[in-house]
Parts: structure tokens; sequence; C-alpha cells
């Protein structure tokens, strides 16, 4: 498959899954933000599929330009976000975090310069883990701490950490077979870096921090001794 063929498939499943997630929250009743939370996973599972089905730099950069213009579209144009808005439900308007995901995507996909692991563990952890700690936190927090812009919760900071470093150990795993002591360290350094970073950013920019942090600390372990 021809990157553009290839571009033309991602970008019909990309809309396939934005009309889906748009008729999922207006039929079950789904609360808005669970839907977002639910687009910003899906959004990130189908980038893993980038490297095969586009390849080069310039597909995936016209993808995630595709995906840019539609949300900026949702959010300025209120027939497009009466359709579709759904999708950005419980954002706050002065977050910008659905615009800085398929810019971190792009980002993640150029520097690792086709390195599986390089752009896979970063979108995995902010596809993955983002959610996880706002469902933990929301339904089971108690602990809190203050941020930049308010409060977030160590249960919801914990369960960040502990899907950051399950996908880092999956896919570096998966990568060298058996697991390794050092990929254990790795993935636990890994971990604790970007859930500090989560931590710390605000208005949504942990969409972009987030994988360019876990970028950054993959591309600096290239051949340093993780043994313990």
């Amino acid at each position: 498959m021809s990157p553009a063929s290839g571009l033309a498939v991602e970008i019909a499943a990309a809309y396939f899954m934005l009309f889906t997630l748009s008729a999922l929250g207006a039929l079950n009743g789904m609360r808005p933000v669970w839907v977002r939370k639910l687009a910003h996973a899906c959004t990130s599972l189908l980038a893993l599929s980038y490297p095969a089905v586009l390849r080069d730099n310039w597909a995936v950069a016209a993808m995630c330009g595709v995906i840019l213009a539609h949300l900026a579209v949702i959010r300025a144009w209120p027939p497009a976000n009466s359709k579709f808005g759904v999708i950005l439900g419980g954002l706050e308007r002065d977050s910008w975090g659905d615009l800085f995901l398929p810019v971190a995507i792009g980002a993640t996909y150029y520097l690792s310069g086709g390195d599986r692991i390089q752009f896979t563990v970063p979108i995995l952890i902010i596809g993955l883990a983002d959610p996880a700690a706002a469902l933990v936190g929301e339904r089971w927090g108690r602990l809190r701490y203050k941020t930049f812009e308010g409060t977030k919760t160590v249960e919801g900071s914990a369960a960040f950490f502990a899907v950051a470093f399950v996908c880092a150990i999956a896919a570096l795993g998966f990568a060298t077979e058996p697991v390794r002591g050092q990929d254990l360290v790795l993935a636990a350094v890994l971990g604790a870096i970007v859930t500090l970073v989560e931590c710390v950013t605000w208005r949504g920019i942990d969409n972009l921090t987030v994988p360019l942090a876990g970028w950054f600390i993959l591309y600096m372990s290239r051949g340093a001794d993780w043994r313990l």
C-alpha cells in the first residue's frame, strides 16, 4: 500500500471512529467527559498503525493535519460543534489538549526516525495512562495535592504511573523477548518521569509534553546500560 492510499484508509478510519463515538454519546447517554476520554484513547491507538500504514513523514503530517483541522472546526463552527461536539465534552474552553494530541503524534513520529519503540511507547502512554488516571482519580481519588491549575489525586497519578510502566514493559518486552532487567529499570524511570511531567503541566499541554518526554527518555537510553 502506498502512503497516499494509506492516508485515505487512515482518514476513513478516523471519520468512522468520529461518527461512532458521536452516536455512542448521543444514544447511550454516556457522560460527555468519558466520550472525550474514549476519543482520546482511540485516536492514540489508531496512531499506532501509522508506521505500518502511512510510513512517510509527509503522510503522517497530513493525517495529523486533518485531525487538527477537524478539531479546530468543531471548536469554532457551531453546526459542527452541535453534531460532533460530544467528543470534546467536558473540555474547558481554556484547555487545548485536544489540539495538542495530533501535534504530539506527528512530532513524536518525526523525532522517532522510524524507531517503533520510540514512537509506540509514548503514544501508548498518553493514549491509555491519561484516561486511566482520570477514571481512577474521579472514582477512587481521596488524597489530593495542589497543581498549577487546581488539584489532582495521588490515586490518579499512581494509576498514570502504573499504566505507563505496563505500556513500556509490554512494548520493550515485545521487542526484546523476554523482558530483561534493564527493561524493568527503564520502564520504571520512564513511568516516573512522564508521571511527574503530567503532574506539573496544565490546560491540556500534557498531551504534548508527556509523549515528548517519553520519546526523549527512550532516545537518551539508546546504548545505555540499565542493568540491575
